[in-house]
């Protein structure tokens, strides 16, 4: 994340930055008390900056910030009561663009 900070990635990048700060911050739950909101605000977050890091070339971090949004989405799921949907494609599809960028175009198809 620092990287992030004292790169000149943009503000984009900055505000993404400071927003993952602030949901990974143990106080976040006071104000967010549902753990399924909080779990998808984590997700968008981390799914967000993968955008922007992928965008400045930032490839590994990019994919590092998307397996982060993919494990917080299993751990959803586990959690999901029966009949409660909830929809992971996009991450991964997220995911398939990062590793297309870095020329692993065989591993995004899996």
């Amino acid at each position: 994340m620092e990287n992030i900070k004292e790169n000149s990635a943009g503000p984009n990048a900055k505000f993404i930055s400071k927003a993952v700060d602030v949901v990974m911050l143990p106080e976040i739950s006071k104000y967010v008390t549902d753990t399924h909101t909080l779990s998808k605000l984590k997700i968008l977050t981390f799914n967000n900056l993968a955008c922007i890091l992928k965008k400045e070339k930032h490839y590994m971090m990019a994919l590092k910030a998307v397996s982060f949004a993919i494990d917080l989405e299993h751990e959803l799921l586990d959690s999901c009561k029966e009949g409660e949907k909830y929809d992971i494609v996009p991450t991964y599809l997220n995911k398939a663009a990062v590793l297309s960028e870095m020329g692993k175009h065989a591993k995004a198809l899996e």
